[in-house]
C-alpha cells in the first residue's frame, strides 16, 4: 500500500487514512481552499489507456446520482493511471462497524436500513446503475444517524478496467448474485446482495461459508441454510421474503429492490405483536412532540427536543470499543490484565458466551501503546476462523501477523519450528503479544496435541506472551495434553462474572450521564438489563441501545408514538424484542 498522507489529489489535500480494503484506499482530505472536509477513495486499479474514456463516461453518471440515500460524489480525476473519487464524508462510519459481523439486529432495525438502502438502490436502478456492491461495509452513518449507500465506483472500475478473472470480480464474494459471478449483473443482483445482509442481520451469520471457490458453487448452486432453523422464532413469512429475495434465477426474485423491501416490511408487522409494529409504521402525529412529556433529561428539556449530537453511540450492543473510555468497569480485571502483559506473563480469560470477554482483549488493544509502551506489538486471532483448522495454518497466520509476510508450510513440524525462530528473532527488539479468542477452536481439533501445547509453551518462554479467551477454563479444553506439557504453569486465569448490583448501577449512572436519561429510563435499564438477579454487559448495552433508538426515533419522527413509557403495551412490545434479540446471540 502506498502511503499518500501529505499528497494533494485534485483540489483536496489528503489529511490521514480512514481505512484500506482490497478495492481501494480511503483517506480523508481537506480542500486546500475552501478547507472542506471529505473522503477521498483512490482505486487500487490501474487503468489501461483505451479504459480511460470508459472510466469517465461512468463517472459522470455515478456524480449525478443525487439522492439523500446516495454518498455524493463530488469529484473525480485520475492520478497518471489511478483513478480516484471524492465522496462526502460519513463521520458515522460503516455499519459493519456498527453492527460486527455476529450481530443480530431488531426487526425495526432490519426495516429502516432495508427501505433506506432500498430507496437508494431504486432510484439507481432507474437511472440504469446497478450498484454491484451491496454489504454492510458500503452502508455508512451520516451526520444525522441516516444511511448512506456508498462505493458505486464499483460500477466505474468493474465496466472500465476490464476485469476477467474470478478473483478481481466486482463485489465481495459473499454477497455477490449467481448471475453476477457469470458476469451477467443486473438491477435483481442488488436485491440478491440485498438478501444477503438481511440473512446475515437476522441471524448473525451469512448463508455461505467456506473458500472463495466454495462460496462461488454454494451462490451458483446451493440453497441457503433455513433462517426459521437457526431463529426458531422467526416467522415463516418472513424466511419466504428473505428466500424470494435469494433466489437464483434473477426472474424469480421480486419485480425490484423496492418491492422486497416492501415485502419484508409487511411480512415483519404480521409476524410481531400489534404494540411492536408501532415501529415500523409512520402514522401523522395526533399532537406535538413537547406535549407527550417526552424528553431528555430535566436540564435539556427545557431547551432541547432533539437528539444531543453523539448520543447513538453510547452503548455498543456486540461492537468493537473504538477508544478505551467506553469500555465500563472489570476494573481489577483491567489492572491484572495489564500487569502481566507488562511483565510478558500470559493470562487466561475464561467466562460464559457474551459476558465481555472480547472487549477485555479489545481494552488491551486500545490502552497498549499508552500504557505500556511503543515496544509492545499486539496480534489477534479467532481460533474458531477457518484458517487456525492445522497447525500449519495457525502458524502461517501468526507469523503473517507478526511479521506481514506470507508463508506456506508443508507440515506441521516445519512450521512450528519457523515459527519458533522468527518469534525468537522478532522477540530481541519488542515485546510480542498475541491474543487468541475463541481459544476452543483449537482444543477441539485432532492436531493441536500434546507436541503442539508444548511447543506454545516454549513460545512463551521465548518471548511470545499469550492472552487467550474461552468460554471454559484451560484444563478442560486442552485436558491431558496441557497437563504433560506444563501448558497451564504460564497461565494466571481471569474469570469475568455478571455484573454486581453496584457495578450495574455505576453502568447506569455512567451511560445515563451521557445519554442524558432521566432517572426513571435509568431504572428501567436496571430493571430490564437484569437476569435471575445478574445483570450481564450485553444486555444492559442492548437495553440501552434498543431505548435510545426508540427515543431517537419519536425525536426525529415528531412521533410520540415510537416511544410511550407510561404504556404498559409499550413495555410488553418492548420486552418481546429484547428477549427476541438476546436469545438470539446468548444461548
Amino acid at each position: 500500500m502506498t502511503d499518500r498522507v501529505g499528497q494533494q489529489l485534485g483540489n483536496y489535500r489528503l489529511i490521514s487514512l480512514l481505512g484500506d480494503g482490497g478495492f481501494a484506499e480511503v483517506y480523508l482530505g481537506e480542500h486546500v481552499y475552501l478547507r472542506t472536509k471529505a473522503a477521498i477513495k483512490v482505486l487500487h486499479t490501474q487503468l489501461a489507456q483505451d479504459g480511460m474514456e470508459g472510466f469517465l463516461n461512468e463517472a459522470r453518471t455515478i456524480a449525478n446520482l443525487v439522492h439523500p440515500h446516495i454518498v455524493r460524489v463530488l469529484e473525480f480525476g485520475l492520478e497518471g493511471t489511478t483513478p480516484y473519487l471524492v465522496i462526502n464524508y460519513a463521520p458515522g462510519g460503516t455499519l459493519r462497524k456498527q453492527h460486527p459481523k455476529g450481530t443480530i439486529l431488531p426487526f425495526t432495525t432490519i426495516i429502516s436500513y432495508v427501505k433506506q438502502v432500498a430507496d437508494a438502490l431504486q432510484y439507481a436502478h432507474d437511472q440504469r446503475v446497478i450498484h454491484r456492491d451491496v454489504k454492510p461495509e458500503n452502508m455508512l452513518v451520516g451526520e444525522h444517524d441516516e444511511l448512506l449507500l456508498s462505493d458505486f465506483g464499483i460500477a466505474i472500475v468493474d465496466q472500465s478496467s476490464r476485469y476477467s478473472s474470478t478473483q478481481n470480480m466486482g463485489g465481495t464474494m459473499a454477497y455477490i448474485a449467481p448471475e453476477q459471478i457469470k458476469g451477467h449483473p443486473r438491477t435483481a443482483s442488488d436485491q440478491y446482495s440485498l438478501g444477503i445482509v438481511v440473512y446475515e442481520w437476522l441471524s448473525g451469520d451469512r448463508p455461505f461459508h467456506g473458500s472463495m471457490m466454495e462460496i462461488v458453487g454454494q451462490h451458483l448452486a446451493a440453497s441457503p441454510p433455513s433462517l426459521c432453523e437457526k431463529m426458531p422464532t422467526l416467522s415463516p413469512d418472513v424466511e419466504h421474503v428473505v428466500l424470494t429475495a435469494l433466489a437464483k434465477d434473477p426472474k424469480q426474485r421480486f419485480g425490484s429492490v423496492q418491492a422486497f423491501a416492501a415485502a419484508l416490511e409487511k411480512a415483519s408487522r404480521a409476524a410481531l405483536p400489534q404494540a411492536v409494529t408501532h415501529a415500523l409504521e409512520r402514522p401523522i402525529p395526533s399532537r406535538p412532540l413537547a406535549a407527550s412529556g417526552i424528553g431528555w433529561s430535566t436540564e435539556l428539556q427545557a431547551s432541547q427536543q432533539t437528539p444531543p449530537p453523539g448520543i447513538s453511540n453510547v452503548f455498543h450492543f456486540n461492537q468493537k470499543l473504538s477508544s478505551p473510555g467506553e469500555f465500563f468497569g472489570r476494573a481489577r480485571e483491567r489492572m491484572s490484565l495489564l500487569d502481566r502483559t507488562s511483565k510478558q506473563a500470559s493470562t487466561s480469560i475464561v467466562g460464559p458466551r457474551r459476558i465481555g470477554k472480547t472487549w477485555l482483549i479489545n481494552y488491551l488493544q486500545l490502552v497498549a501503546h499508552e500504557k505500556l509502551g511503543s515496544r509492545f506489538r499486539l496480534s489477534y486471532l479467532d481460533a474458531t476462523t477457518p484458517q487456525y483448522a492445522t497447525v500449519a495454518g495457525f502458524a502461517a497466520s501468526v507469523l503473517e501477523l507478526l511479521t506481514l509476510k506470507k508463508y506456506s508450510f508443508a507440515d506441521k513440524q516445519e512450521a512450528l519450528l519457523v515459527l519458533d525462530q522468527e518469534v525468537q528473532e522478532l522477540a530481541r527488539g519488542q515485546v510480542l503479544v498475541l491474543c487468541i479468542d475463541e481459544f476452543e477452536g483449537l482444543g477441539n481439533r485432532q492436531e493441536f496435541d500434546l507436541h503442539f501445547f508444548t511447543a506454545l509453551r516454549a513460545l512463551a518462554h521465548r518471548g511470545l506472551c499469550l492472552v487467550v479467551v474461552s468460554k471454559q477454563p484451560l484444563i478442560d479444553i486442552v485436558g491431558d495434553n496441557g497437563k504433560t506439557s506444563g501448558f497451564f504453569n504460564i497461565f494466571k486465569q481471569c474469570t469475568l462474572e455478571p455484573f454486581s448490583k453496584k457495578e450495574a448501577e455505576g453502568f447506569v449512572q455512567s451511560k445515563g450521564d451521557q445519554a442524558h436519561l432521566t432517572e426513571q429510563e435509568r431504572q428501567d435499564l436496571l430493571r430490564y438489563g437484569q437476569v435471575d438477579g445478574a445483570w450481564w454487559p450485553i444486555r444492559l448495552q442492548l437495553v440501552g441501545e434498543m431505548l435510545l433508538e426508540d427515543k431517537i426515533l419519536a425525536m426525529r419522527e415528531n412521533d410520540p408514538d415510537y416511544y410511550r413509557p407510561a404504556d404498559p403495551d409499550y413495555w410488553q412490545a418492548f420486552e418481546h424484542r429484547l428477549e427476541q434479540t438476546y436469545r438470539g446471540v446468548v444461548r
